[in-house]
């Protein structure tokens, strides 16, 4: 689950929040409201499209021809 968390909390607890995001805790910091930044672990890895089943770049090749 993400918790939001103020600039202000940020400030006072970060110890315990580095603790927390060390675990796997994210966080969205938010500013007058407003959510402003993600605060993820560095090893939780970000997903990315399968290229297998990505968009062809060059929609215009005809098939078997060879990328240039």
């Amino acid at each position: 689950m993400v918790r939001h968390i103020t600039q202000r909390e940020l400030r006072d607890g970060t110890p315990d929040l580095m603790r927390a995001i060390e675990e796997g805790d994210s966080f969205v910091l938010m500013r007058n409201g407003m959510p402003v930044a993600d605060i993820v672990s560095r090893s939780q890895k970000p997903t990315f499209a399968n290229v297998d089943r990505a968009a062809d770049p060059d929609p215009h090749r005809g098939p078997g021809e060879p990328d240039q």
